[in-house]
């Protein structure tokens, strides 16, 4: 499997190509190495981009860094390792999960103890951009905050799955449910 990535843009005389690696410590997709910039009168301007693992740590112009980037990375995990540690929205959490399906009630009382999707706040920052560093020395800070709701439509939610409340389930969460004894 391999994904398609833009190698060359041309036009009006200006030839733009890009340059690619994919990181040998992940499964993920190539991520840009540089960008090379070529003019009509066959001039170049080469912009590279320097990674931490998967995330860019600099903008670099013709040699002189031009962006610098910073991360909330306090817990020392990494988010592109623990798929099942996070919340309903996606982030992280921090919960040791092996699975993403919550626990199961119904009117009568938990039917399957399952993965812990609350929203940890602390974790749910990880990996996310805290700082831009500018060429001129100026930066730009980030403040993140988690989302918080009570109710889903008219019902009081609970962070668990009510079998009660749910009218369609698709056949591999079923599946998925039985072979983790639920």
């Amino acid at each position: 499997y391999f994904t398609q990535t833009l190698q060359t843009i041309e036009g009006s005389g200006i030839v733009i190509k890009f340059d690619y690696i994919v990181p040998a410590s992940s499964e993920s997709d190539a991520i840009i190495k540089s960008v090379t910039i070529i003019s009509p009168d066959n001039k170049k301007r080469v912009i590279e981009f320097s990674y931490s693992g998967q995330l860019l740590t600099e903008i670099i112009d013709q040699g002189d860094t031009i962006y610098s980037f910073d991360y909330f990375l306090e817990n020392g995990s990494s988010p592109f390792l623990d798929h099942f540690e996070q919340d309903f929205g996606g982030y992280p959490n921090g919960s040791g999960n092996y699975h993403l399906i919550p626990d199961v009630l119904k009117s009568s009382g938990l039917i399957g103890r399952g993965s812990d999707r609350s929203v940890n706040p602390e974790y749910a920052v990880e990996a996310s951009l805290r700082r831009i560093t500018y060429a001129t020395g100026g930066y730009t800070e980030f403040e993140w905050e988690s989302n918080t709701f009570s109710y889903l439509g008219g019902t009081e939610y609970t962070g668990k799955i009510n079998s009660d409340l749910t009218t369609s389930v698709s056949s591999d969460t079923i599946r998925a449910c039985r072979e983790m004894g639920f």
